[in-house]
Order: C-alpha cells, then sequence, then structure tokens
C-alpha cells in the first residue's frame, strides 16, 4: 500500500521585508494538515500578509533614474494611506514613518491603485522613494523628508 502525503502551501508578502514568502505543511492526516493551515492561515491576516498580486499589481519597469545631489532612496516596505490624499511610507522593519506622500495619484507609477488602499490599514509593498531633506524640521530639530518621485524596484 503507497503512503498518501497531503499538502498545503501558500506564497504571501511579508510585511516587515516587502519580500514574496512561502508557508505550507505536509502530512498524511488530512485533518491535521487541514488544523494546521488554518493556524496558519490566522497566523498570515494576524500579521497583515497580502498576496503577491494584491501586493504589487503590474506597471511598467522603468530603469532607476541616477540620484541628484542631496537625493537619497529609501525602500518601503508598509504603506498607509491617513486621508483621502495623503500616505504614511514606512521602511523594512520601522516602527514609525519615514515620510508623506502628499500626492497618491504618484503611487500608480509604482503599481498601487490609491483607490484600493484602505484609510488607517497598513499595506505591505515594495518600492523606491526618493526623497531630499526638507527645510522645514521637526520638534527635535531634524529635518523632513520629503518625496522627489517613486520607483518600482527590480
Amino acid at each position: 500500500m503507497t503512503e498518501l502525503t497531503i499538502t498545503w502551501s501558500a506564497r504571501y508578502i511579508d510585511p516587515d521585508s516587502g519580500r514574496e514568502c512561502s508557508i505550507g505543511v505536509e502530512g498524511n492526516n488530512s485533518s491535521a494538515v487541514m488544523e494546521k493551515a488554518k493556524k496558519m492561515i490566522a497566523w498570515l491576516d494576524q500579521i497583515g500578509a497580502a498576496s503577491p498580486t494584491a501586493a504589487q499589481p503590474s506597471a511598467p519597469l522603468i530603469a532607476p533614474q541616477p540620484l541628484e545631489t542631496g537625493q537619497r532612496r529609501l525602500l518601503i516596505t508598509k504603506i498607509k494611506k491617513t486621508s483621502p490624499t495623503r500616505a504614511d511610507l514606512y521602511g523594512r522593519g520601522h516602527r514609525y514613518r519615514d515620510t508623506t506622500l502628499f500626492d497618491l495619484a504618484e503611487l500608480l507609477a509604482v503599481g498601487l491603485d490609491p483607490g484600493e488602499l484602505q484609510e488607517g490599514i497598513e499595506t505591505p509593498c515594495l518600492f523606491g522613494a526618493i526623497v531630499t531633506e526638507s527645510e522645514k524640521l521637526n520638534k527635535n530639530g531634524n529635518p523632513y523628508l520629503d518625496v522627489v518621485r517613486l520607483e518600482r524596484t527590480q
């Protein structure tokens, strides 16, 4: 008699790194495999993982432009829409926002539809933000970062 192996797997975008990952379980008892799968799905929901297609719809790849003096590139792995016209951008593993995007239409350049973002919900993503230091200072005396443009990662 041949032993039967049951496998369950899923792909997702890790909200901290913005990278595509996979998770799975296998065994010879379908009930046990499905119980573990349910726990994994609950965990994926808890951490805010997204499906690979939902996290980054297709948009044309454009070669990154060279940086000008005073500019730097941030890797953005999480976005949180804060109003109909604004969103906070977060770098990998950052608890606090790195900068604020004031024109959500710019998200189209990196394959994100601003209309699909829900206000107050953190959404995993992966793109570059080209920023410069602002003349405005925060309460600690550090300059804010102004977004110059957004770029898709390759």
